[in-house]
């Protein structure tokens, strides 16, 4: 029997944002130290979603509903949506069962390390994928164009904090059990 990714996928979450958090401090997330990286992430300068190639968020966006304001340094800021206004940005959330998926496909190919069954490449691109469809789907239910950020860490969402503060799960650095992969649909700044 083959492992599937779809097996391990749960149903797509989709979250209005009322809060986002970001800066350029989330990018520098990118240099630092993880299993088998001592510099950081290999995509950094690699992969067109990565920094520095990915615009800066909210570039693009339509952010007039919602006020800036500096967050606890110079380099963190939040969006935070204003009093009786709609929110124009959504967060849309894959869950993915890696322990699960890890256990079986060591069963599978026994030959298989825990650490190389781990690899996010294995699985990766094709939640993705289901997160990008799914953000594809709603935003025909828009009226005005909107914008994907399909790595938003990448353009310097504090996804940890915007999940957190928007009723979204908590994901985990690192995580051994449970993967949250999440991107942001937003409406277009339109310049008139």
């Amino acid at each position: 029997m083959t492992v599937t990714v779809n097996e391990m996928m749960g149903q797509a979450i989709q979250l209005p944002l009322s809060i986002v958090s970001y800066g350029p401090l989330v990018t520098s997330w990118c240099y630092l130290e993880y299993p088998n990286h001592p510099d950081g992430c290999p995509n950094y300068l690699e992969k067109d979603w990565c920094p520095p190639t990915v615009a800066e968020f909210p570039t693009g966006a339509d952010i007039s509903n919602y006020d800036m304001i500096r967050g606890h340094n110079d380099e963190m800021f939040l969006l935070k949506l204003k009093p009786d206004m709609a929110p124009t940005m959504w967060l849309f959330i894959r869950h993915f069962n890696l322990k699960e998926w890890v256990k079986r496909l060591r069963d599978e190919h026994s030959f298989m390390s825990d650490a190389q069954a781990r690899v996010p490449y294995l699985y990766h691109d094709r939640v993705y994928n289901r997160i990008y469809a799914d953000a594809e789907s709603f935003k025909w239910s828009l009226e005005r164009p909107a914008i994907l950020y399909r790595r938003p860490e990448a353009n310097g969402v504090n996804l940890f904090a915007t999940s957190r503060v928007n009723g979204g799960p908590q994901p985990k650095k690192n995580p051994q059990d449970d993967v949250y992969l999440m991107a942001i649909l937003a409406e277009k700044l339109v310049i008139r």
